[in-house]
C-alpha cells in the first residue's frame, strides 16, 4: 500500500516537472531580424526563450509556459510587438 502511494507521488512529481518545462509559442510569423530583436529583449529581462523556424520560413518565439505572460508583458511594454490592426 505504501509503495503504491509512493509510486503515485513520484508520477505526480514527474508530470508536474514535464508540464512546467513545456514551451509555449508566444509570437509567430516573424522575420529573422524581428525574432532576434525580441529574443534579445527577453534575454535582457532574464526570460529564457527560443526561436524556431516555421515551415513557411518565418520565425516563432517560445518561452516556458510559466514565463509566457511575463514575456508578453515585457514585449508589449517595450512596444516591440506589431499592432496588427494598423
Amino acid at each position: 500500500m505504501q509503495i503504491q502511494l509512493l509510486i503515485r507521488k513520484i508520477f505526480v512529481i514527474i508530470a508536474l516537472v514535464i508540464l512546467v518545462g513545456c514551451d509555449k509559442q508566444i509570437v509567430h510569423d516573424l522575420s529573422e531580424s524581428e525574432a532576434n530583436r525580441l529574443l534579445s529583449r527577453l534575454h535582457n529581462e532574464g526570460i529564457e526563450s527560443d526561436k524556431t523556424k516555421q515551415a513557411d520560413g518565418k520565425w516563432a518565439l517560445s518561452v516556458s509556459s510559466n514565463n509566457a505572460l511575463r514575456a508578453l508583458e515585457v514585449l508589449n511594454s517595450s512596444r516591440l510587438l506589431r499592432d496588427e490592426t494598423n
